[in-house]
């Protein structure tokens, strides 16, 4: 059962879909991260940042090792664009700049076939005091990255944030996007996740899954109730879910824990099988 609990891949659980975690559980870079969760999950979302001269975004020969080993072992790659990336912008040229700063990541990460792009649509407390205003520039946005030539908008999943998804859902759905699902961020939020994640699973590309420890999220599954965690994991069963369920956590204990809770409260019907055994 240890041997087995190293792994969490969807396969081994019977499971339609693809486990995955992030490329931030060891505290190094990208390409080392994804040499030692190799074997232990189907999926890794690619954490990148980028701010002037300082970044961690795959050269060219970076890339090619990500893709050997995405081809050798069965691994996809979901691409978690920088954080920063402010499409909501109320400064002209800072907002058309984030447009081209996607643009630019997506073709550069292409070459790795992503199952999604993951992209947040960040909302200030400037731009509150004026939602419509944000709305109209988000749109915008939206619009023109979907034109873009690098671009297949139903590969760009836009998370839900600490504001209400409503009011960006229409802009999302309009232009062809698709949708990560953040449970530990509807929780914080007081939302029920699972009534959130029925309202779009159609178009539900990506879901994170963590942890909720009083307001502090993005920690072990151990903080997340059981049973939500099992009516979440039967709804995408039963609903034969096709995408990647993250876990998005960020230490080597939060990942182990993790996977330890995931094989003891996900239904395995029947028990993990590999080799007639």
């Amino acid at each position: 059962m240890a041997d087995m609990m190293a792994n969490i891949k969807g396969k081994m659980l019977l499971l339609p879909f693809r486990i995955g975690t992030t490329s931030y559980i060891y505290a190094d870079d990208i390409l080392s991260n994804v040499h030692k969760l190799e074997g232990k999950v189907d999926d890794i979302e690619l954490i990148l940042f980028e701010a002037g001269r300082v970044g961690n975004i795959p050269g060219q020969k970076d890339l090619e090792e990500l893709k050997r080993v995405g081809s050798s072992q069965d691994l996809t790659y979901t691409v978690h664009l920088p954080l920063d990336i402010d499409l909501g912008s109320g400064t002209s040229g800072k907002r058309k700049s984030a447009v081209e700063q996607v643009g630019e990541l997506v073709g550069r990460m292409s070459v790795l076939n992503p199952h999604a792009y993951i992209l947040h649509m960040n909302l200030s407390k400037r731009s509150e005091r004026n939602i419509g205003r944000w709305q109209g520039r988000v749109s915008r946005s939206l619009e023109e990255i979907a034109r873009l030539r690098s671009v297949v908008p139903q590969n760009i999943a836009i998370e839900n944030l600490s504001y209400p998804f409503g009011y960006i859902d229409t802009l999302v759905l309009r232009n062809g996007f698709s949708i990560c699902v953040d449970i530990g961020h509807l929780i914080v939020m007081g939302i029920d996740p699972l009534e959130h994640l029925k309202r779009y699973f159609g178009v539900t590309r990506v879901i994170h899954l963590h942890g909720v420890d009083g307001r502090k999220d993005h920690v072990s599954l151990k903080h997340l109730d059981a049973v939500l965690m099992r009516r979440i994991i039967r709804f995408l069963k039963d609903n034969s879910y096709r995408g990647v369920l993250t876990l998005e956590i960020f230490s080597q204990t939060d990942f182990y824990e993790s996977m330890g809770v995931l094989w003891e409260n996900i239904p395995l019907c029947p028990a993990y099988q590999k080799n007639g055994k």
